[in-house]
């Protein structure tokens, strides 16, 4: 099956302990990758937000999909199983310096076809997600700094 991956950073006006906080909220979560929204988190006995449920529109059409925490460690890395139905993916966030005032985040996007449909229309995919990533990293750090 096909796959793409992609990668973006930035450099937040922020520290790492802030931004590990806010991430564990469903609205950080909308508008990156293949996620439009988020909704119905779950959050383990410790506050971390361990799975939600998304949704992404492609020519018009609504497609649903969940989201699982597969690996966390505070405040360093959260990285989140993606499945949608036709397209799957992991979506993993690094949180890298030590300082006070500022952290360097790296946003990585893996994504995959599983389904026939989603092969077929799979370089349409990749291009779509490929070309606005940047920037929808660019936003995501936005609500950070």
């Amino acid at each position: 099956m096909p796959s793409a991956s992609f990668a973006h950073s930035v450099t937040v006006a922020c520290d790492r302990a802030t931004i590990w906080d806010t991430m564990q909220h469903i609205q950080t979560w909308a508008n990156i990758g293949p996620v439009g929204e988020a909704w119905n988190p779950v959050h383990d006995d410790r506050g971390i937000l361990i799975s939600y449920a998304w949704s992404t529109t492609v020519a018009g059409r609504r497609y649903e999909g969940t989201a699982e925490t597969i690996e966390h460690k505070s405040p360093e890395l959260f990285r989140v199983s993606l499945d949608g139905g036709e397209v799957g993916g992991i979506l993993e966030t690094q949180l890298n310096g030590s300082g006070k005032k500022s952290t360097d985040l790296v946003v990585t996007l893996d994504i995959r076809s599983q389904g026939m449909m989603s092969s077929i229309f799979f370089p349409v995919i990749r291009d779509a997600v490929g070309k606005g990533f940047g920037d929808q990293v660019d936003e995501f750090a936005a609500q950070f700094g």
